[in-house]
Formats: structure tokens, sequence, C-alpha cells
């Protein structure tokens, strides 16, 4: 039994989605599950949608039948007049509508769980039936009964043992009994109950895939990117960059804490649990190998990794009266900043200061700062960078940094990391 994932861009028109059905019959003998994103940049459509359903109705709504164009526009290049994935298209635009019209706007986030799933929905519906057109037969599933979280509404938590016994109920009992053992199901969504829709965090279908590969105890998972694999640095900020053949969980886990953006960081950890090997691989040239990510360690130290995080603020916080930055203030600085939900990308401290980097467009993040400055005294510099430098060495340190003003630095045995002007 095996996984693999399709993100946005390799579904994101009529012609990528030959090109993954393609991929199936060549490379995916059942059972197979397929987990699907929301189509190119649909989700960064329907967040505009719930932007002005919490302004302008109206203005919703024609946002949305956009986005149904769009599809549609997918769907007559593939499809011929009379089938019934334009009755599907039809229903799902019409839930989506009913919630536009009446969706609770005193709840953001509820809503948008309740809203921005229809991307995936939409996706996961037009990629089954096309399938199936090309002569693979296969079932839907619905992850929201499927992936069950807490309440946590945006960036749910799973529940494992709903999870588990949720999975082996419906796609596993599919995947042994069926002759066709093909399902498809859609990425980054959840819920936590029949009527309460969940999302697992922006980006977060390769975790979907993950967490489904570990409730069926996968032989394999296949992330299909837009890249060769995984590569030691971002094409769009180093010119020259290498592929990474071959690197072990752990190494994949810390190039995703600090901020690499071809794995999701919490893909890792369930396939790790049960040993379950990730390949990511290009669905561009399908017949590349790609990067393998398993156990072994022995080539973690062949390449130096370099990640890049632009648009950083760098938030200063100190006691009013000079008195030292103890556990105590401490505990209450870290409290607010899980209240705010704001992620902390590094962090530093001295006697009577403690700073911190995070992303500059993090959600709630100027709440967070009032917040704090009614108890310490705040201050922030923006417009800064985040290097990382995995497996670094002095050349390659003075190379990237010389002509740059350095505001923190840290240094361990493997990773060297730098804010910087």
């Amino acid at each position: 039994m095996r996984v693999f994932k399709f993100g946005g861009a390799s579904v994101r028109d009529a012609e990528s989605v030959r090109n993954a059905i393609q991929i199936i019959k060549n490379e995916g003998k059942g059972p197979l599950l397929i987990v699907v994103s929301a189509m190119g940049k649909t989700t960064n459509a329907m967040e505009r949608v719930l932007i002005e359903v919490l302004k302008n109705r109206e203005n919703a709504r024609a946002i949305f039948k956009q986005v149904i164009d769009d599809h549609l526009e997918i769907v007559n290049e593939l499809f011929e007049a009379e089938s019934h994935i334009y009755n599907e298209i039809d229903m799902l635009s019409e839930q989506a509508n009913e919630i536009i019209d009446t969706g609770n706007t005193g709840k953001p986030d509820y809503l948008y769980d309740q809203l921005v799933p229809f991307g995936e929905l939409l996706s996961t519906k037009i990629f089954s039936e096309f399938l199936k057109h090309e002569g693979v037969n296969n079932q839907w599933f619905d992850a929201r009964d499927i992936i069950k979280t807490d309440y946590q509404y945006k960036s749910a938590n799973v529940d494992w043992k709903r999870t588990e016994i949720q999975v082996e109920n419906t796609i596993a009992q599919f995947l042994k009994n069926s002759a066709s053992p093909f399902a498809v199901t859609q990425g980054f969504i959840a819920g936590a109950d029949a009527l309460n829709p969940t999302t697992l965090g922006r980006e977060g279908s390769d975790y979907s895939a993950s967490i489904f590969a570990f409730a069926l105890h996968a032989k394999n998972v296949t992330i299909w990117k837009d890249v060769p694999g995984v590569l030691n640095a971002d094409p769009k900020h180093f010119k020259e960059t290498t592929l990474l053949d071959h690197i072990s969980y752990r190494e994949a886990i810390e190039l995703a804490y600090y901020g690499a953006s071809v794995i999701h960081p919490k893909t890792i950890q369930p396939l790790q649990n049960k040993k379950i090997p990730l390949y990511v691989r290009s669905f561009k040239n399908f017949n590349e190998p790609g990067t393998l990510i398993d156990s072994s360690s022995n080539n973690d130290e062949t390449v130096p990794s370099f990640i890049i995080r632009k648009d950083q603020r760098l938030v200063s916080i100190s006691t009013r009266d000079f008195s030292f930055i103890v556990e105590d203030h401490l505990s209450d600085i870290f409290e607010e900043f899980a209240r705010f939900r704001v992620k902390i990308n590094m962090m530093q401290n001295s006697a009577i200061n403690f700073s911190v980097s995070v992303d500059e467009n993090s959600f709630q993040l100027n709440e967070l700062i009032d917040e704090l400055s009614k108890r310490y005294q705040i201050l922030y510099n923006q417009g800064l960078e985040l290097l990382t430098i995995r497996h670094f060495n002095d050349e390659i340190f003075k190379k990237l940094t010389s002509d740059r003003k350095i505001l923190l630095e840290q240094k361990t045995r493997n990773t060297l990391r730098v804010l910087m002007r």
C-alpha cells in the first residue's frame, strides 16, 4: 500500500492533470491512495473570498464565481459536455455560496475552515472523475470525515486514535478489498466532527499524506513537486543548487523547521515513527529518482544547505525597570506568543533583553506587540533576512555575509544562523 501526493502546481490546469494521471498509470500500481491539493492558486483565491465575506458578501460571491469558472475551464478541456462532473461542481458551488451568504462572520477562523476547503473538494472531484475517464476506476473519499482533529480552527491538531480508526474503516477497507484499489482524497482538510471541518495549517497537504501513510502502514510515500527533489537551496535565492539524493528523517526535519519550503514541517515525524520512506520527485521529469528520505544519516553532512527567510521582524523585549529577564518573564512572553499564534523563528536572550525573529506577515503580530507593550519595553527592526546554513564552514559564511549587517548570530555544531539587513 502506497501514498502519492500531488500539490497545487501539479494539477493547476488541464495539461497538468493529464500529466498527473499519466504518472499514476506509469508509477502507481495499486493499492494506492492519491492525496490532491487545491488546483494552482485556488487556496489564495478562497482566502480572498473569506476576506470579502467579512466585508462585503456580494464581492465574495463574485470572487467565488471566478474560482468556479476557472475550474469549469479545466473541466471543459478534460470532459465531454454530458459528464456528470458538472453536477458535482454545481452541488459544491451551491454549498459554498450558502456559507458565503450565511456564514458566521464573528468567528473568522471557524468560517475559514468552513469555506476554504472547497478548493480541495473541487480539485479532487475533478481528479477522481478524470482518473475514471482515463480507465483507472477509483473511489473518492472526503478527508473531513476521516482525519479527525480537535477544534483549533486553521491549525488543528490530529486526534491520532480516532483518525486511525476512521482510516481503517474507510480507505483501508476499500484498498484491501477493491478490484481496482485506487482511492482519491484531499490534503489540508480534516474534521473535528460531522458539522465542524478543520484545516491542518497552510501548505498542510504534505502533512495529510503523512497522516494517511501512518494510519495505512504504507510501504512508502511519494510527494510530486515542481523541483527535482530536495535541493540544498531555493533556486529563487541561489544561482547554484545541488540535489540531495538521500537525507535522513532528522536532517529533513531540521531543514523543514528552519524554513525549507519543499517539505511541510510536520510531514516527517509520522513517517519516522513507522520507518516509512518518503520520496520527493519531480512531476515534470517523473523518470528521475528525486530524493529519498529515510532513517539512514550517512549522506547528511556531504553538502551544505542554505535557507533564507525574508521579511523578518526582529522584536526586542526588555523590562521597563532594567531588571533581569528571568524565567517568570520568559514564561509570560511565551504564553502571549502562543495565545496570538505567532511563530518564533529565532530567539536570543541577554540579562535584560529577549529578542526574537518572526515573519513580518504573521497573523496578529501587531496585536501581540500591543499586548506585550503594556508590560514591557518593545523595540523592533523590519525588513530583515534570516539565513540558516546547515553543515557550514567559515568560507561559506564569509561569502554570504561579507557585505551585510548582522543583528543576531547563533552557531551550533552543525548549524549557523544569522539575522541580517
